[in-house]
This record gives structure tokens, C-alpha cells and sequence, in this order.
């Protein structure tokens, strides 16, 4: 069952798992899922979970995070990249449900991908960030 699971051909092959610096760009540190489809990547994660609270009861919470989507122009070692993305937040609370979809951002970078293992870094424009923000991080494979 391992196996099936876990092999390069089964569910989780291809895909990897990463901690990053403003990626999700919603939040200072997050934890992404990536799939590579060369040359395309998409990639979502989870920046934060916030509770609130009204005296002694947790009243409400709230989810942020993002999904992302890369085109790598070359393979091999060193992959520059084009990204586009946006961030997510949904929440619940005693007075109901919401969702939201913010912070659209443009960018490029530069991913170092080994076969078990990699680091990327990417400049991005948004314009809740003025001038802009960067992202880095590392990951490995599933």
C-alpha cells in the first residue's frame, strides 16, 4: 500500500512539499504542496490558521493561504521561472462563513531542483505590496 501511495508513479509522485518565506505570499511563513508538469508547476499552501476568542470560548476561526502556478524555461539544475498567483482566506465564526480571494501577484525566479531536492527564490510584483516582495524557500520530494 506504501508502495502505491508513496512510488513515483503512484498518487504522491511528482509532487513535493515546501516551507517558504511569503509563500503563500498572504503570510510570513507557510507550507506549500507543489506538482511539477514540465514546464508547468502549480502550487498551493497554507500560510496561517488564526483563532479569535470571546472570553474563555474560541469563537471563530480563520485559514490563509494561496495557490500559484509556474512555467520553468529550461530543465536541468538551475530552472528560471515565470509565476502568477494569488492569495486565499476563509473563515468561521458565530456570525457565519466567508471566503476571499485577494492579493493577485506577478513574478519570475530561479528554482535549484535536484531529483529529492530544491530551493527557489522569486521577486514579485502586488499591488498590496507597493514596490514588491520576495519569496524563498526550500522543499523535497514526496
Amino acid at each position: 500500500m506504501a508502495i502505491l501511495l508513496l512510488g513515483s508513479q503512484g498518487i504522491c509522485g511528482g509532487w513535493s512539499v515546501n516551507m517558504g518565506y511569503h509563500n503563500p505570499h498572504t503570510s510570513t511563513i507557510g507550507v506549500n504542496f507543489m506538482h511539477v508538469w514540465d514546464p508547468y508547476v502549480v502550487e498551493a499552501g497554507l500560510g496561517y490558521i488564526r483563532l479569535s476568542s470571546s472570553s474563555d470560548d474560541i469563537s471563530g476561526i480563520n485559514l490563509g493561504g494561496g495557490v500559484n502556478g509556474k512555467y520553468l524555461f529550461r530543465s536541468g539544475l538551475f530552472r528560471p521561472y515565470l509565476q502568477a498567483g494569488f492569495g486565499m482566506s476563509s473563515g468561521v465564526s458565530g456570525d457565519g462563513a466567508g471566503f476571499g480571494v485577494s492579493g493577485f501577484f506577478l513574478g519570475g525566479g530561479l528554482l535549484v531542483m535536484d531529483s529529492s531536492f530544491y530551493i527557489y527564490s522569486s521577486y514579485n510584483l502586488s499591488e498590496g505590496y507597493g514596490s514588491g516582495f520576495l519569496q524563498f524557500g526550500v522543499g523535497f520530494n514526496l
